[in-house]
């Protein structure tokens, strides 16, 4: 851990510390992206924080981008995200999506 102000920060630069999630099928949740049309897209979440969400998709998701997170098995993940990163893993894409708090 290293420190920001009185804040300890995770040694590998992320904002919170994060926690691998068991992948089953419970995992699955629905993405709107914010676009011309609002698209809807499955994503399987494989970590989380208190910052973010690491997910696969089956589609490249773009950078800055908005997306309204439907994850009907837990309602205490924020409703929404904005994509800080995405890249291909050979099969899909993973993504790491930041919370936005608030309204």
């Amino acid at each position: 851990m290293r420190k920001m102000g009185n804040a300890a920060l995770p040694a590998d630069g992320r904002l919170a510390e994060r926690v691998a999630v068991d992948q089953d099928e419970e995992n699955l949740m629905l993405l709107s992206v914010r676009d011309l049309v609002m698209a809807n897209v499955e994503a399987k979440m494989h970590d989380i924080s208190r910052a973010g969400m690491g997910i696969s998709v089956e589609q490249e998701l773009v950078l800055g981008r908005m997306v309204i997170i439907t994850a009907g098995f837990h309602d205490e993940i924020p409703k929404k995200g904005v994509v800080m990163w995405s890249r291909s893993d050979g099969r899909k894409f993973r993504a790491g999506l930041k919370f936005v708090r608030g309204s």
